[in-house]
Parts: structure tokens; C-alpha cells; sequence
């Protein structure tokens, strides 16, 4: 664990506010009161011009990983999750000598002036860890390279989607109005019928009795 220290200034060097590769030199506990408990941090520039000057900048973090406090940042780029900060297991001196990317700005305080320091660390790429081993390949041989891997979030198994068959719209078919061919209706013309003449009844003649030729009865 980080062990509390004082805070030891170096030669002052002007370094212009920018992204620098830089490896962590120190982590210290600063205790400035019982309530304002600090972790200073000592990094040196890895990168021209200033490779092997030994150049150092400083950072400062609280000691409590809360979500959103800049511990917890930085820490995840070092590549610890927030539940193992607040284990027993976490040891600062295991970050010392990684290689990580720095931010390094300038601010106004409140109390008049300015101030440099490291406001923000950045995760490295595999094209920085290229280029960071070009600029160490100047310098005599330190042993193995070192270098921050941002924590990754904890990876949660898709969950597959429900499909839902799509229901067909249904489309109102519009009443069209078919038109109904006029018919033409032919007249009926009455056709007079041919007048029923009555026969006449013609009376036939009643049979004549012949005449006796005799003066017999028979």
C-alpha cells in the first residue's frame, strides 16, 4: 500500500500542456487533515523531448472510490473495477513502473494564479503501446514494458428478442358502386283478338210421314 510521504519538489521544467506517455514513478498517501486525505501520484514523461530527463509532473486522487470520483477514473484505466477497490487485495505499489497515458492542463485557482498538474489518465491503444515501445527502444534495456490495460465492464449475456409474428394490417375494402346497366323494357302491345263469330244453329227439318197409298191400317 501506498505509504504516507512529504512532498518532495523537483527542478522546475516547463512542459507545455498535452498528451504525454508517461510511467508511474510514486503513489503517496498525503494527509493534510483528518478529513483531507490525499494519493499524490508521480509520473515521468516518456516521450520526446523530454525521453530519459527524467522529467516528473504530479497528479492528485482522493482515497475514496466513489462512481464518479476521479480515483475511480484513473483506476480503470489501470485496469481495476471499482468492487476491487474497496477489497483488501488492492495494493497501489503494483501500479508502480506502468506505462500510461497522461493529460497534463493547466487551471486557474481560486486563490489566484495557475497550476499544472494531471488532470486525466487515457487507455492505450495498441498503436500507442507501438509507438511507446519506439521511443523506450532509445533508452538502455529496463526489462519487461509494463502497460495500463483499462478494465473492461462485466459482460452480460444477450438476451435473445421475442419475436412477435407480425399481424397484418387490416385494409378496409372500399365500396365501389358497380352501375347497373339500364334495361331497356319493350312495351307489352295488347293484341285484340279476332271476334268469336257464333255459328249459326241451323233447326233440322222434322221427318216427314209418308203418305198412305193404302186404306188399310197396316
Amino acid at each position: 500500500m501506498a505509504k504516507l510521504g512529504s512532498y518532495q519538489p523537483r527542478e522546475k521544467v516547463e512542459v507545455p500542456d498535452n498528451l504525454y506517455f508517461a510511467q508511474i514513478k510514486k503513489i503517496e498517501l498525503k494527509k493534510w487533515s483528518e478529513e483531507n486525505i490525499t494519493f499524490n501520484w508521480t509520473f515521468e514523461i516518456c516521450q520526446p523531448p523530454f525521453l530519459g530527463k527524467r522529467v516528473w509532473v504530479w497528479g492528485t486522487t482522493g482515497t475514496v472510490p466513489t462512481p464518479k470520483a476521479r480515483l475511480t477514473a484513473w483506476m480503470s484505466v489501470l485496469g481495476y473495477g471499482r468492487e476491487q477497490l474497496v477489497s483488501d487485495e488492492f495494493d497501489t505499489d503494483k501500479l508502480v513502473g506502468a506505462y500510461v497515458k497522461i493529460l497534463l492542463k493547466t487551471w486557474e485557482k481560486e486563490s489566484g494564479g495557475t497550476k499544472q498538474g494531471v488532470t486525466d489518465l487515457l487507455p492505450m491503444t495498441d498503436v500507442d503501446t507501438q509507438v511507446l515501445q519506439g521511443f523506450l527502444a532509445q533508452l538502455p534495456p529496463a526489462g519487461p514494458i509494463k502497460v495500463a490495460v483499462q478494465a473492461s465492464a462485466p459482460v452480460r449475456a444477450p438476451v435473445a428478442p421475442v419475436y412477435q409474428q407480425p399481424v397484418a394490417p387490416v385494409v378496409a375494402q372500399p365500396i365501389v358502386s358497380v352501375p347497373v346497366p339500364s334495361v331497356q323494357v319493350t312495351p307489352t302491345v295488347a293484341i285484340p283478338s279476332a271476334p268469336v263469330v257464333a255459328a249459326p244453329v241451323v233447326a233440322a227439318p222434322a221427318p216427314v210421314a209418308p203418305k198412305r197409298t193404302s186404306s188399310f191400317p197396316f
